[in-house]
């Protein structure tokens, strides 16, 4: 009753109700990895991140080929910026939901945010495949492609990076620094 209840509530907007109800189901039957899964989802919404990996963990630790948990799991470590944990998450989800082209964006986009430029062009390029009619994936895929190939002409007449910048701008700092002493 508490977890039908609770999706109820859930569906009606009313998160803190849908939470209290679920974390009753959850009390009264502590092996049902749907009833952790939208705990989460409640606690997610009401902003309790930390309650919502640990009702997540219960799922997957119930049921370990429990995909969804994975994916919202690591959309909260994206979040924060947590680029380890996401990806980490995102690659489970992928292993368990291989053939969800939304898992396999998300996979992508926390890859590239990392520096990991192939593997999210070819994460990305799974998503293409699984949706082609998805435009966004072929937009980011270009994207991703192109920031991965440099011609001549970028390499040596390109801007670059701010910490490159700050970087040579530290060492002109340092070297002219010894200059002056030296003398």
């Amino acid at each position: 009753m508490f977890f039908y209840s609770g999706l109820v509530k859930y569906a009606q907007g009313s998160y803190h109700e849908a939470a209290a109800l679920l974390e009753n189901a959850s009390s009264l039957n502590p092996n049902d990895s749907a009833t952790w899964f939208n705990l989460g989802m409640s606690y997610e919404q009401i902003r309790k991140f930390d309650l919502a990996v640990k009702a997540y963990d219960n799922a997957i630790d119930i049921d370990p080929k429990y995909g969804k948990p994975w994916f919202f799991k690591g959309r909260i470590f994206e979040s924060f910026g947590n680029k380890s944990l996401a990806i980490m998450a995102f690659e489970n989800y992928t292993a368990l939901a291989p053939e969800d082209d939304l898992g396999w964006f998300f996979y992508a986009k926390s890859l590239h945010d990392d520096g990991r430029n192939n593997e999210s062009i070819q994460a990305l390029q799974r998503a293409v495949n699984i949706n082609p009619s998805k435009q966004i994936y072929k937009e980011f895929l270009s994207v991703y492609e192109s920031t991965n190939q440099s011609t001549p002409d970028e390499l040596f007449f390109g801007r670059l990076s701010d910490n490159l910048t700050i970087c040579i701008l530290a060492l002109i700092f340092i070297m002219s620094g010894c200059a002056i002493y030296r003398r």
